[in-house]
């Protein structure tokens, strides 16, 4: 069935801002975790900013990772692991300050089979409480005896367990983060649009940019947005804007995707997630309560494979680790994660060993990889990359300390836990959707469905329940 779309009036009043004869400081293509974070970093520094995105906020990786921080588990084998480490541990603590009704402290369990697994997750967690001394909130690990660990986690497999490390990690909202990171920067007055995509580059002779044609995706209108510079941040089509700009630009990004997929209630429904320890060429999986449900991942889709074989060898995968019974009649919904990465040959960026900021073209910046871990501190990387090529001028960075704008009207979260526990609250998810077609930049069910509300993610069959009653507002 098409879909039908609607505008809200902040969206009509953003659109008639590209009409104006307007040269912007700044100019964000991507509005995902990067491109949120770079916008509410520009505009909080006193920058005329405008922020596109060609779906909607939050409708490509952003809003389909793990929803989990997990800075525990990593190995530490050097200084520079050790770095890195107290780097993803202060931003942690940011935003746990920022955006506490979005992010969440939860206690996560490591099972373990071998008393050699127990004895290295438990000295390798200490290693990173020393490295993050110093307020870090890190949290010291826990050495679980197996009667704990099946306490801690009921569906947890009992044969020849020998212990568990118990670690703190942070679970999140990340859609809705990312609405909040774009509410808030619309507030201090930042232009953002979704379901507007960048359609060309226009240089000037000594090869700057100059402007960047724009086409709304649900009228055909065209715009010329003039601006001093441009921040890359479209994720899986940063290529595509890079070759807007040179026909010839070698590729620069590398895309994996991954399954996550979500259980009924009754399964890790506690206070308690499961890591699985990592085997040899293996992945860790997790187990996490959500919303009253539990999601489950995360496996890598091997090339051609589809959703649904996907997350049948998932299952596979996390069967001898459970104590119950697990097949595809338990999962009531799945979704792709994608990891977007910069190529090997094109080096890596100053934060990570998966992300890039790179100065192109006289007045890009592109910036490729990441992830939520460290979204507002590459935000940060990424102005100072500007300011140090001559294209903005330098001004402080404040978003350390920035609160993250929420919701006084609706509790989203509340709506997800009530329809996961079967309960008929479909008045109030309409009187929801009208809210975020007026407030929250929603334009379709889908907006709504998926990112304002989570049930999309969460539950297949409820979704298409609420469907048609949702679509009545943007009738």
């Amino acid at each position: 069935m098409e879909k039908v779309f609607k505008s809200g009036l902040i969206r009509n009043r953003n659109l008639e801002q590209l009409n104006q004869e307007t040269v912007w400081d700044v100019v964000i293509i991507g509005g995902g975790s990067t491109g949120s974070a770079i916008a509410l970093d520009s505009v909080s520094r006193g920058f005329k900013t405008l922020l596109v995105n060609s779906g909607d906020f939050a409708s490509g990786s952003s809003g389909s990772s793990t929803k989990l921080i997990m800075t525990g588990p990593s190995c530490l084998k050097g200084l520079k692991e050790w770095k890195q480490l107290r780097e993803d541990l202060e931003e942690r603590k940011y935003l746990l300050a920022n955006a506490p009704h979005l992010v969440k402290e939860k206690n996560f369990v490591i099972p373990c089979y071998k008393g050699s697994t127990l004895a290295f997750y438990y000295f390798t967690l200490l290693a990173g409480l020393a490295a993050g001394y110093g307020g870090y909130g890190m949290g010291r690990p826990l050495y679980l005896r197996p009667e704990e660990v099946i306490r801690k986690l009921p569906d947890v497999k009992a044969k020849e367990l020998v212990g568990g490390v118990q670690f703190k990690a942070v679970q999140f909202d990340d859609a809705r983060l990312n609405i909040a990171l774009i509410k808030t920067a619309a507030k201090q007055g930042a232009v953002c649009l979704n379901y507007v995509s960048a359609k060309g580059l226009v240089r000037d002779a000594d090869g700057r940019i100059q402007s960047v044609f724009l086409e709304d995706q649900l009228t055909g209108q065209s715009f010329r947005a003039n601006c001093k510079m441009i921040f890359n941040a479209a994720g899986e089509g940063a290529d595509t804007v890079r070759q807007m700009a040179y026909a010839e630009a070698a590729p620069l990004t590398e895309v994996k995707k991954f399954t996550c997929m979500v259980m009924e209630a009754r399964h890790f429904e506690g206070e308690y997630g499961m890591l699985t320890p990592k085997a040899k060429g293996e992945q860790r999986l997790f187990c996490a309560p959500w919303n009253r449900m539990a999601e489950v991942g995360v496996v890598e889709e091997k090339e051609g494979e589809d959703s649904g074989a996907a997350v049948t060898r998932l299952i596979e995968k996390i069967k001898p680790f459970l104590e119950f019974s697990i097949d595809r009649n338990n999962v009531t919904a799945s979704f792709s994660h994608t990891v977007v990465t910069p190529k090997k040959d094109f080096g890596r960026g100053q934060e990570g060993s998966n992300s890039l900021i790179l100065t192109e073209f006289e007045n890009m910046v592109t910036v490729v990889g990441g992830g939520w871990k460290n979204y507002r501190q590459r935000a940060e990387k990424a102005m100072t990359a500007a300011i140090d090529a001559g294209l903005v001028y330098k001004k402080p960075c404040s978003t350390m300390f920035m609160s993250i704008a929420r919701n006084h009207h609706f509790d989203p979260e509340a709506l997800d836990k009530g329809l996961a526990d079967g309960k008929d609250v479909t008045a109030q998810v309409v009187e929801y959707a009208q809210y975020c077609l007026e407030h929250e930049f929603a334009s379709c069910a889908d907006d709504v469905l998926f990112r304002r509300l989570r049930i999309g993610q969460m539950s297949a069959a409820v979704t298409e329940k609420l469907r048609p009653e949702v679509e009545k507002v943007f009738a």
